[in-house]
């Protein structure tokens, strides 16, 4: 029982954690996608009794930090990814996927990518849009 109740209690938080983050990237939606990865961490983790589980969690919201925030990702795309990682029905499956691979953190940062690399395919080209992006990825802003 108190492991449960750690765990949970540290789902929460680290998802409060995430929406402070994300609010800065992403004003009044960051918020509520860190409380949706906190709720269904605190979830996940309640349901799961495994140490490994947890550590799965753990490893998949790190990536998610080092990999998704920081892409050019629209709202919805965004939230797909959270939807997919943190929330569906298929997070079990996924965080015991990730333990058996062997490398958890490779697992999750090529699913990830994969993911990522989705979406941008599926877009329609706008050279607008990837001056923007290449300008914001090479940190160089011109004023006019």
């Amino acid at each position: 029982m108190v492991k449960n109740t750690a765990v949970t209690a540290a789902g929460a938080a680290s998802g409060a954690a995430t929406g402070a983050m994300l609010g800065s990237f992403i004003p009044g939606a960051g918020t509520v996608i860190g409380g949706m990865i906190g709720g269904a961490v605190g979830s996940i983790a309640d349901k799961f009794t495994e140490d490994d589980s947890v550590k799965m969690i753990r490893i998949a919201k790190e990536e998610f930090i080092d990999l998704v925030i920081f892409c050019p990702l629209k709202q919805d795309e965004f939230e797909e990814i959270v939807n997919k990682i943190f929330v569906g029905k298929e997070t079990s499956k996924l965080y015991k996927d990730m333990f058996a691979a062997g490398n958890s953190r490779k697992y999750i940062r090529d699913l990830y990518r994969k993911i990522i690399i989705d979406k941008l395919k599926k877009r329609e080209i706008n050279e607008d849009e990837i001056i923007e992006t290449v300008q914001t990825a090479s940190g160089v802003f011109q004023t006019a």
